[in-house]
């Protein structure tokens, strides 16, 4: 599961913002004190108020509704509203587990959205507390409530779930079940929390519990001992006040993933062999050392160590030691880390949200870390009369304004960056496999100065119109290159683009879409581990082109429907790069 979008209202500094959030790694900049740490802090509260029984502890633990309420004021009411997506495989697994008759999953997985709605609300009436919940998903592309949480006259908060799916499903009627309640409220999600469910229906429940309990955040302040006891809390605390547990845990009972700690601290830290976190001879506390080159099995203690070390220390078990599916919101990450440390940890960090399927949000102040990231991941925070306001880079708009306001001059984006080339792409995906295909191709797009913008929600090919205008508008002395999918569309297209722009500043797939380019039997074998008469058989049986085809391939090599980084994967595969993108690169080589 991810988050797609995040709406809040009233909470600490937010009166009301959207967020359109990406799947892997999320960056909120901007200056100290504009409620960059609000937005993280909202999703840990939402975590805390549905996984905890206790909600008024909860609250006075944020140190009570005056807290948190906007402007202090306890008449508001709270609010927070997520769009969450399923995976292909949590789809898979819920479609198991609700036992319809009679149903395929394909059928299932066509007339089922992935998205799921949750709306929360809490107010301060009598006493503060959980004021209201609603689940919907989409059947049908119609929105279909499938449980709730509200009071009732009665005094009691009473809980209600869908009680048959597939009467639902199959028929539009649904029907309610109550699934009791109580004073004070507690959310519906952990209602079925500890229990092995009744009713298939409250699977999905169950789902969003699993999901909801796996927000992380580290704080911008983290501090740990070098030992102590090796009793207590082994999940690292936002402050990694408790990483010689965590470590020794790790390093005693789930020895892999210590080992992929290690890895990663190496690959960020020339000349460390091993970090360590053993137990004192003949004692039950543990102790922190790390052994280096070319000092071999000599311990250095972690009062000696540097604090960059301990920083990527912290980083990097966070990252590994929090289970797969996880939301993971780090403050000011580049805290005592050289650029160097920070983009390496950027690449580990896209690394673990492809193979772990972890979602992150990042705050930074860094130039260096602002720079290597392209504009749709970026999102800049800013304050206006106490109110935090969010604007999102990828949309383009007011630029040089939002980025002053953000405190974040232009120069660290654009001109001090110089950018040879800018790279406009179509379709959400085609970042992923289109960089791919640079690096294949054996041009370094960060040496070379190339910017790859691509449209992640959507747009289309009105957005690469708009956004190669705004580029001549703001007269930007850096040639551009629009990349447009033919959608057999390829004639209309290019009459649209020639009335802006030169025959230098596009280019229109002969092909449908840029994945009708990556459809390569032998590549898709060695990714998948199917033989080639299996992917043959997949690619002749599925019908269309393009993504459709390419998710069609997957699903009949009994695999999920690839994500943009599997995508990049099989570019990596391919013997050859086709003849006609070839030539799109050897053009932008050309004028880098």
């Amino acid at each position: 599961m991810k988050i797609e979008k995040l709406h809040i209202e009233n909470y600490k500094s937010i009166k009301n913002i959207d967020l359109r959030l990406n799947g892997n790694f999320n960056i909120l900049i901007g200056k100290n004190n504009v409620g960059k740490s609000n937005i993280i802090d909202s999703l840990m509260f939402i975590s805390e108020i549905i996984t905890e029984m206790d909600i008024e502890r909860v609250l006075n633990s944020w140190g009570g509704y005056e807290q948190i309420v906007f402007g202090s004021d306890n008449k508001k009411r709270i609010a927070f509203d997520l769009e969450i997506s399923l995976s292909y495989d949590d789809k898979k697994s819920l479609f198991y587990k609700l036992s319809l008759q009679d149903v395929s999953f394909e059928e299932f997985d066509k007339d089922i959205s992935n998205r799921i709605k949750y709306r929360i609300e809490l107010s301060n009436k009598v006493r503060a507390s959980l004021d209201k919940e609603e689940i919907f998903i989409y059947i049908r592309e119609k929105e279909i409530l499938y449980a709730n949480g509200s009071w009732e006259k009665s005094g009691m908060y009473m809980l209600n779930a869908i009680q048959n799916f597939g009467e639902c499903y199959k028929e539009g009627s649904c029907n309610f079940v109550s699934l009791g309640g109580g004073s004070p409220s507690n959310s519906i999600i952990s209602s079925q929390r500890g229990r092995w469910p009744t009713n298939p229906e409250y699977e999905l429940l169950l789902m969003l519990y699993n999901f909801f309990r796996v927000f992380e955040k580290l704080n911008p302040i983290r501090e740990s001992p070098g030992g102590g006891s090796a009793r207590g809390d082994f999940r690292l605390q936002s402050n990694a006040k408790n990483l010689p547990q965590t470590l020794n845990t790790l390093a005693s009972s789930k020895r892999k993933i210590f080992e992929k700690i290690n890895q990663s601290v190496r690959e960020l830290i020339g000349g460390i062999i091993e970090v360590r976190a053993p137990l004192k001879e003949g004692t039950q506390d543990v102790f922190l050392s790390i052994t280096e080159e070319p000092f071999g099995n000599t311990e250095f203690m972690w009062k000696h160590i540097s604090s960059g070390t301990k920083e990527i220390i912290y980083l990097i078990t966070l990252l590994h030691s929090t289970p797969k599916g996880s939301l993971l919101a780090i403050e000011e990450l580049e805290s005592h880390l050289h650029g160097d440390a920070i983009s390496k940890f950027m690449s580990i960090i896209n690394e673990v949200s492809i193979n772990d399927d972890k979602q992150f949000i990042l705050t930074t102040h860094s130039p260096v870390l602002i720079d290597s990231m392209p504009f749709d991941k970026l999102f800049v925070v800013i304050k206006e009369a106490g109110e935090t306001k969010t604007v999102e880079l990828k949309d383009f708009t007011n630029i040089d304004e939002i980025l002053e306001k953000a405190g974040v001059p232009k120069s660290w984006i654009l001109h001090n960056r110089n950018p040879s080339f800018i790279f406009l792409i179509e379709g959400k995906d085609d970042f992923e496999i289109w960089k791919q295909f640079f690096i294949k191709k054996g041009m370094n797009i960060q040496k070379q100065k190339i910017i790859t913008c691509g449209n992640e929600n959507g747009g289309g090919f009105d957005k690469l119109i708009e956004t190669g205008k705004f580029l001549k508008k703001i007269r930007l002395q850096i040639p551009f290159m629009i990349v447009a999918d033919s959608d057999n569309k390829k004639e209309e297209k290019e009459k649209k683009l020639k009335k802006d722009f030169s025959s230098e500043e596009f280019h229109i797939l002969l092909k449908k879409e840029i994945e009708d380019y990556i459809i390569e039997p032998e590549a898709i074998s060695k990714l998948t581990n199917k033989t080639i008469g299996e992917v043959e058989a997949a690619i002749k049986n599925s019908k269309s082109n393009g993504k459709e085809k390419l998710d069609s391939i997957f699903l009949k090599l009994g695999m999920s429907k690839p994500v943009s980084q599997i995508k990049a994967l099989l570019v990596n595969h391919m013997e050859e790069i086709p003849e006609e993108i070839l030539q799109i690169m050897s053009k932008v080589d050309e004028r880098t």
